[in-house]
């Protein structure tokens, strides 16, 4: 019993496929069970065929009810219908990014640019025929050549519409108003950044500050508030176009693609085109290969076949073969050629224009760049301030932090060189070298303090003054008011407290125990006068002087801190 149905998928590297009938039953086929050797199996070819062990034996093509073509006859003109529903826009409806190779062989100088260009499209509409044909990239290269000889017909149309040049669809300078409008508008959104006190470094600091972020969230979730996901938000989307913008000045040919030869209708369509062609040319290729060894079997088979019969009739299967190989390999130079001026037309648009765009777009991006970067880094530095800010708040990151071997200090700075001591210096990588590239510039930012505190207004001074002409890498800061002291100290990083035994408003103790209560860190202490005997346990007392100790010996004492203390990682 004969049955009929369509061919719904062909594998030609290893000649096996499926048929579907009407009833949506499926039969495997082999290519040694095809019958007809005027045409080859395709998909949505209509095929009569036998079914035994489920499945398809003695396959036939289905007559046509048109007269049939012998060879593939490719029209000059589309039917006045089509023309009228094929638009020029349709293709940038339906194409969003085409991408061809960086590089271009210019065609007078090489005769395989064929074989070597490649040209990848991607959908916009990802409608049922694109799904398809990304989920079976076998059947991607398979198309009907009634739709090629239509593909043709419409670039053929379009070359003589161009005499043989594409048409530019926008300028130079409207594809770059358009791109820096953008830009410009994403600036003056977020000049309110400018007012933040600090910078951080985003690119350099960018994968710590999400690790910690995470890190904290991960911990306590309430410190994530809505200014801090407002901010982390809006930093998160000027890195993507701090990203993309630093990516376009650095390599010219993405911002040519991207801003100017992506904006021009015809250069799209005619990406198209090529693509379809290498796609076909890539199936017509490998059918070629295939009816090559078909011949050469054949042909040994008649030279070693003794009955005349028998080789008479391999002979006429032989003439079939050939037949349409000979057809295939007229089809793959008509291809080639088609292919060929698509290239060269895509190639001689870009020459024209892309120096100039270049010199264009490098000077107006300079005009852009530094606002760009001085709004993400302000950005970064707030989320940082912010986040710590809130993370100083919470019982659940304290107690964390407490439970660890060393003492952190509640910042950037501070968490970063716990996680450094934890790696081994003898496995650094180029990761853990950005890291300690970090830590440096996270000490220029985020700049460690001696604190003096005293209730006289010239000691304080006198030692603020001295201490500044011995450390470098520490600022100091004095106060004569504790309420301010430590107001100060919980937005600043302390690592030297000077501080007499008597103050004027309360007793060194109490603010010892207060600073120790509210702010996240150990410092060291440089006491002055006499210790109270049941002084707290929770701060070490390094260095203890008499109260009326000089500004000399001060300074002299916090010299000798500082040499014992491990201040760089």
């Amino acid at each position: 019993m004969e049955n009929t149905g369509k061919i719904l998928f062909y594998n030609d590297s290893n000649g096996e496929g499926i048929i579907i009938t009407q009833e949506k039953k499926k039969y495997k086929f082999s290519v040694n069970e095809w019958s007809d050797f005027e045409s080859m199996p395709i998909a949505g070819l209509e095929v009569s065929f036998k079914i035994e062990e489920d499945k398809a034996i003695e396959i036939e093509v289905v007559p046509q009810k048109e007269e049939k073509q012998e060879k593939p006859i490719i029209p000059k003109t589309l039917p006045k219908q089509e023309q009228e529903n094929k638009e020029p826009e349709e293709s940038s409806k339906i194409f969003q990014e085409v991408t061809l190779p960086n590089n271009y062989t210019p065609l007078d100088k090489t005769k395989n640019i064929i074989k070597e260009k490649k040209i990848s499209v991607q959908a916009e509409d990802e409608d049922e025929e694109v799904v398809k044909a990304q989920r079976y990239k076998e059947e991607e290269l398979t198309i009907s050549e009634e739709e090629l000889a239509d593909l043709l017909t419409n670039s053929k149309q379009s070359i003589s519409k161009l005499d043989k040049n594409i048409k530019q669809t926008m300028s130079i300078s409207d594809t770059m108003k358009r791109y820096f409008h953008f830009v410009s508008e994403s600036i003056n959104k977020r000049l309110g950044y400018k007012k933040v006190n600090g910078r951080l470094d985003y690119k350099l600091a960018k994968r710590f500050i999400w690790t910690t972020y995470n890190n904290l969230r991960e911990i306590d979730f309430h410190i994530i508030s809505i200014r801090i996901k407002s901010v982390s938000d809006d930093l998160k989307q000027m890195g993507r176009l701090q990203e993309d913008f630093e990516r376009k000045v650095r390599y010219p040919t993405i911002a040519f693609e991207d801003i100017f030869l992506s904006s021009q209708i015809e250069y799209r369509k005619t990406k198209i085109i090529a693509q379809k062609i290498s796609e076909k040319l890539s199936s017509l290729k490998v059918k070629e290969h295939s009816l090559g060894v078909e011949r050469k079997k054949f042909q040994k088979q008649i030279e070693e076949e003794e009955s005349l019969s028998q080789k008479q009739d391999l002979q006429k299967k032989l003439k079939i073969i050939s037949g349409t190989y000979v057809d295939i390999v007229h089809m793959i130079a008509k291809l080639q050629d088609e292919y060929t001026l698509q290239m060269e037309k895509l190639v001689k648009f870009e020459e024209e224009h892309k120096d100039l765009f270049n010199k264009e777009f490098t000077k107006e991006a300079k005009r852009y760049k530094n606002f760009i970067l001085d709004i993400v880094n302000a950005q970064a530095y707030l989320l940082d301030f912010l986040l710590w800010k809130e993370a100083k708040t919470s019982k659940a990151i304290l107690n964390h932090f407490k439970n660890l071997a060393i003492d952190v200090e509640l910042n950037t700075k501070g968490y970063l060189k716990y996680y450094l001591s934890t790696l081994d210096e003898s496995k650094t990588n180029e990761h853990t070298k950005e890291l300690f590239e970090l830590y440096k510039h996270l000490q220029d930012i985020y700049k460690d303090y001696v604190l003096i505190l005293s209730d006289d207004v010239q000691d304080a001074m006198e030692f603020e003054q001295c201490i500044k002409g011995i450390v470098k890498n520490l600022g100091v800061k004095a106060f004569i008011d504790e309420l301010q002291a430590l107001k100060w100290a919980m937005t600043n990083s302390v690592k030297i407290i000077v501080i007499t035994d008597t103050l004027q408003l309360s007793s060194s103790q109490k603010f010892l125990d207060s600073y120790h209560n509210n702010i996240f860190s150990k410092p060291e202490i440089v006491f002055l006068g006499h210790i109270p005997e049941k002084h707290s346990k929770n701060y070490s007392i390094r260095r203890v002087l008499p109260r009326n100790a000089s500004a000399r010996v001060v300074m002299q004492t916090i010299k000798e801190v500082i040499e014992t203390l491990d201040t760089s990682v």
